[in-house]
């Protein structure tokens, strides 16, 4: 599906939150912004009657979501907002309260909203963003006023858009290096989040490109490349990786391929043979020569701290203690995530993974990479 942008403006994003609700609410009047700039709105921004009277209230906040302790800042103000809703308006004439933000879907904000609406008796709903994609994507009137979506062609089926937190400056090094390179390798030990990299950059740029591609090598490139484009250039026997890379190079217009876990090196001199017409993104453990690489490097705590929260929803952890888990676990994106997964799913604690680590019965992680066979050693 596709991922619509955030959009940059606030005031937009209030009145795309307008739109959407008088698409989903048909049997209320005219939804619209409360208030004149300027005026005290008592924490509401769009208002809609019902034809009893009854009212629907929406709290739209766009926010910058790079920023840190983000959700603790929109837990304030979700509270502090609906206390202001509802010590102004009568509640007996409420229907429902949405709190709208461009932050992600969220089961602790989703938590908060089920104890405001049995703290003030009324209903009170969290739309994190992806509820807000969700509606979008119901509504063709609103796409096309808000999001400029191009007929892009599909290659290859695409991978399903990944959690991907912490990346906004790699994303804006890769598109200002495709400005000058056709083929860039993001380059790290494994679990780093290369490929959830590709995946997320894919779904943000693919409305810039008139075919787009994603080929996931497991060995071979030429049997990932058969594989992958048999049905849409109805491959024979009698194809090999030249004569795909010659129908990939009659595509006309602006192309982009992804070639997730590259290994040889030997292939590069395939893939260069498309970049007169594809911008290409590989993902590998290896370092390649004659192309431009950028080294994925481990996220910070901050990030590391969210990721671990997005799979474990015990929020009394101490900072200290997720800093010396990290540390256990040599900041490694992905055995963090299946860690904060086994804490939750086994009615684990923290303070007993710790002391599994400072007995020794649990080593502690490190990964490391042969730079001759370019094989992992965990």
């Amino acid at each position: 599906m596709y991922q619509f942008p955030p959009l940059e403006n606030e005031g937009q994003f209030e009145v795309l939150i307008k739109d959407l609700l008088n698409t989903q609410f048909k049997d209320y009047a005219d939804f619209d912004l409360y208030g004149k700039k300027g005026q005290k709105q008592f924490g509401n921004d769009i208002i809609g009657y019902s034809k009893i009277g009854k009212m629907i209230l929406a709290q739209a906040k766009k926010k910058d979501i790079s920023r840190k302790n983000l959700r603790a800042e929109l837990l304030k103000e979700f509270e502090n907002e609906i206390d202001s809703i509802c010590n102004h308006f009568d509640k007996n004439n409420i229907n429902q309260i949405i709190f709208a933000t461009t932050y992600k879907r969220d089961n602790i904000l989703q938590d908060k909203a089920y104890e405001l609406t049995n703290k003030y008796s009324v209903e009170i709903i969290y739309w994190g963003w992806d509820t807000i994609e969700d509606l979008i994507s119901l509504s063709q009137d609103i796409q096309n006023k808000y999001f400029t979506i191009q007929d892009t062609k599909l290659l290859t089926t695409l991978p399903a858009l990944p959690y991907c937190i912490g990346r906004e400056n790699d994303f804006a090094k890769l598109e200002k290096l495709f400005d000058n390179e056709n083929i860039i390798n993001i380059q790290s030990i494994g679990g780093l989040g290369k490929s959830t990299f590709a995946h997320t950059f894919i779904n943000m740029k693919k409305d810039f490109y008139d075919y787009i591609g994603y080929i996931s090598v497991e060995d071979s490139l030429e049997e990932a490349f058969l594989k992958t484009f048999n049905k849409f250039f109805n491959i024979s026997k009698n194809d090999d990786i030249d004569s795909i890379i010659y129908k990939l190079q009659s595509l006309k217009g602006k192309n982009f391929l992804i070639i997730d876990n590259l290994i040889y090196q030997k292939d590069i001199k395939f893939i260069k043979m498309l970049n007169m017409t594809f911008n290409v993104l590989i993902t590998s453990r290896v370092l390649f020569n004659e192309i431009k690489n950028i080294e994925l490097e481990p996220l910070n705590n901050d990030f590391l701290k969210e990721l671990f929260y997005k799979y474990n929803n015990d929020d009394n952890i101490k900072d200290k203690e997720l800093n010396l888990l990290f540390e256990c676990l040599n900041y490694h994106t992905l055995f963090i995530e299946i860690t904060a997964k086994s804490i939750n799913n086994n009615n684990l604690t923290i303070e007993y993974i710790l002391e599994e680590f400072k007995s020794g019965n649990l080593p502690n992680v490190n990964v490391e990479i042969d730079l001759d066979t370019y094989e992992e050693k965990t």
